[in-house]
């Protein structure tokens, strides 16, 4: 008897347990189909964006095509040419000044100190110098420096003391 008992127990359980396994099946179904339209329109939503995307870049170039035609229309081949010449005018004027800038001018070399001094030393003792006395008429008299120094004219008697007066005593700013 209990393996009866456990027979109508077992059906009764698969009476119960049926259904709701279909259900549960039904339930998993819907759920994929879910998931496959769900995809789908993502899928949709992609292609969707890459098509509004591309008239966007089409929208674009034909625009660009506009542009570039009214400039090309605008613009002739004489333009086109004369500016050209124009370019290669200032690319040869260009050149001719690099061309002169770069010249060597074949300077001698810069001496130093010393050597200038030692040649002017040598130049020196070759040569003797005579200054002779100048005499009265040839030196001028400052009245400006005379005044400054306010040397009685009865002093000036000599050329010398003309000499030393206007050589050693410099005439102010304030004077002139």
């Amino acid at each position: 008897m209990s393996n009866a008992k456990d027979k109508s127990k077992v059906q009764q359980i698969d009476k119960l347990a049926l259904p709701l396994l279909r259900e549960k099946a039904q339930h998993d179904a819907r759920l994929n189909t879910f998931r496959s339209r769900r995809a789908n329109l993502q899928q949709l939503q992609c292609s969707t964006d890459s098509i509004k995307s591309s008239a966007v870049t089409v929208a674009a170039i034909k625009s660009a095509v506009a542009d570039y035609n009214v400039q090309a229309s605008a613009a002739t081949l004489s333009d086109v040419q004369n500016t050209l010449e124009i370019l290669q005018t200032f690319i040869e004027n260009a050149n001719d000044v690099e061309q002169l800038l770069s010249r060597s001018f074949n300077t001698p070399r810069q001496e130093t100190d010393a050597e200038l001094i030692a040649s002017m030393d040598a130049l020196g003792a070759e040569l003797e110098f005579d200054v002779p006395e100048p005499s009265p008429a040839e030196i001028p008299v400052d009245l400006a420096n005379i005044l400054a120094l306010k040397v009685p004219v009865a002093k000036l008697s000599t050329p010398s003391t003309v000499a030393a007066v206007t050589t050693e005593a410099p005439v102010s700013d304030a004077t002139h």
